[in-house]
């Protein structure tokens, strides 16, 4: 049987406390880093005894190839060190699995063992440790970077110091335990007199997202106080005293305050009520307000902060709250590319935040029709939450019952459609990226009509566009012969103004630039190209790809790309609109 060695604790370093961020230290390699350090041997364990090897080394089964580097480099450290190399293995766990608690094994990062569970749940998020649990060495931490700061340091300072040759000159490694508390600006943060890390965070589990915003803002307290609280969802958690609430959850504090409180569209609420801490607000506006908690109450100056029962805080993201229809103009519409939620296409933010801005454009802008592209299954499961029912989507799946990523958005109780279909661009067969969607749209009151192709164009070749221009231009044609009314273009053309394929089709469809309609009769308030990366915000000048197009007989009285009200978290695309009247 493999030998362990016990005896009193050998040594005890407590280094003096630094003052500085979550996250602060020097470099691993350096045995004098920032913050409190305590090094302990109780259980002289060997992980190498006389060239053997007496541990097996075992990592999260998918680590990622940071954790799984720093794994590498530790067998690789101790073969160098001893000539005994560790065997590698993950902890994933199938039905024959069984695990002898006896077996000497060196748990790296967030394993599923319970030895793992029990050192991360005595560290904080600024802390990492190297402890034994009876026959286990736990290295870990919550956080990756601190997870990589704990095998850095095992593998820079703990083998080396380690090393005991016997008198045939072969090598043993004793372990030696190693705790990193690190340091944190506020030190105390109380909510009516209790302690933060007393508390929970639990979210609404009633729509999609709240669960993702209630760990931005546990991640956000944890980078300033150290603690990193539990997030449950208010659906199987039991009331419990000390609770910070997101969304609009289950708990009667959380309707009590909105009853008082209750935000609008990119708005937020905060405060406290009866104990605990409300936020309230759709799942982008609670990131906000995350963000809001964090500023006034994290990073202040003060070591200690305390919020008292009744403060309230409310604020609005809009900076507009309402746009009329220009004078004389009886008809909004707007083109919207709002962006699939594709990380390849730049869609780095989940739809569950976007959808509250879109929502928000409709109802500041209230389009009579919206050409709406990149409209993905997750646009149509989440945005109808948002709008209440006034719109509705024309061909939300192709006739063949594929997804329709340009679907036409339009006012539902005041327009009836009289025809409508979907159409594929040949040049990339049944495509539900490529295509066009059109709709013939007839107001319930005064019976006016007028028609609206909505399309998204390839980027890909010139040649490919001018196919897909020639093919729309005479879609057009074609319902217009049967339908004489005047037409409305919206679409992401992936094409700018005034170049080879944006004039041929407009001389081919018979259409007009509204934009340069507006310019010529000075109601153009912007002529913004409108796109840029998710998150940047966008300027007044630039070329544009996203276009709306109309007949000649459209009198624009307003045209405007919306580069305000957040709209630069929507998309990498802003949306367009122009105020018309037909004739």
């Amino acid at each position: 049987m493999r030998k362990i060695i016990t005896r009193m604790m050998l040594l005890v370093l407590v280094l003096p406390l630094l003052l500085g961020s979550c996250d602060a230290e020097g470099d691993p390699a350096d045995s004098s880093s920032t913050g409190d350090e305590t090094t302990a041997v109780e259980n002289i364990l060997k992980i190498v005894e006389e060239g053997t090897a007496v541990f097996s080394v075992v990592y999260p089964d998918e680590p990622g190839a940071e954790l799984f580097a720093r794994v590498r480099e530790l067998v690789d450290t101790v073969k160098q060190a001893t000539g005994a190399t560790l065997e590698l293995k993950s902890d994933f766990i199938s039905w024959s699995t069984v695990r002898d608690p006896e077996d000497y094994e060196i748990l790296v990062g967030k394993t599923n063992y319970d030895e793992t569970a029990r050192v991360l749940s005595e560290l904080r998020a600024c802390d990492y440790a190297i402890r034994a649990v009876g026959n286990k060495i736990v290295i870990t931490a919550h956080t990756d970077d601190m997870i990589r700061r704990a095998v850095s340091y095992f593998n820079k300072n703990l083998i080396e110091r380690n090393l005991v040759a016997g008198e045939d000159g072969k090598i043993s490694l004793l372990f030696e335990e190693y705790v990193f508390l690190g340091t944190v600006p506020v030190e105390s943060l109380k909510i009516d007199g209790v302690e933060l890390r007393d508390f929970k965070i639990v979210y609404a589990a009633s729509e999609a997202g709240y669960d993702v915003e209630a760990g931005y803002f546990r991640d956000l307290v944890a980078e300033r106080y150290g603690y990193l609280l539990e997030v449950v969802s208010d659906k199987d958690t039991p009331v419990s005293a000390h609770e910070i609430l997101i969304g609009p959850t289950n708990r009667v504090e959380s309707a009590e305050f909105a009853g008082h409180h209750a935000p609008g569209l990119l708005d937020f609420s905060m405060g406290v009520l009866s104990g605990k801490f409300v936020i309230l607000g759709r799942p982008y506006s609670c990131k906000a307000a995350a963000q809001r908690f964090s500023s006034k109450y994290l990073h202040t100056k003060e070591s200690s902060v305390s919020i008292p029962e009744g403060v309230v805080f409310s604020l609005s993201q809009l900076d507009k709250a309402e746009v009329p229809l220009a004078e004389g103009a009886g008809l909004r519409i707007m083109t919207a590319n709002i962006l699939a939620e594709f990380e390849s296409w730049g869609g780095t933010t989940p739809v569950f935040e976007r959808a509250e801005i879109f929502a928000a454009v409709l109802k500041v802008y209230s389009p009579d029709v919206v050409g709406v592209q990149e409209v993905t299954d997750q646009w149509y499961k989440i945005l109808p939450g948002y709008i209440e029912g006034e719109y509705a989507f024309l061909w939300e799946r192709t006739p063949d019952g594929l997804t329709n990523y340009s679907s036409i958005l339009y006012k539902k109780d005041k327009y009836n459609i009289v025809d409508s279909d979907v159409m594929y661009f040949s040049t990339n067969g049944k495509n539900n990226i490529r295509l066009v969607t059109w709709g013939v749209f007839e107001d319930i009151t005064t019976k006016e009509r007028f028609i609206v192709f909505n399309t998204h164009w390839s980027w890909e070749s010139a040649e490919i566009a001018r196919a897909q221009a020639a093919e729309e231009a005479a879609l057009i044609r074609q319902v217009i012969a049967k339908y004489n009314y005047p037409v409305f273009c919206t679409a992401d053309y992936n094409t700018i103004q005034h170049t080879d394929n944006y004039n041929y089709f407009l001389e081919q469809a018979g259409m007009v630039d509204a934009k340069y309609v507006a310019q010529e009769r000075g109601v153009l308030k912007n002529i913004s190209g409108g796109c840029g990366a998710l998150g940047s915000p966008r300027g007044e000048t630039g070329n544009s790809i996203d276009h709306i197009f109309i007949s000649p007989s459209v009198e624009v009285f307003a045209f405007e790309t919306v580069v305000i009200n957040r709209t630069f978290d929507l998309s990498d695309h802003s949306p367009k609109y122009s105020d018309v009247k037909l004739k």
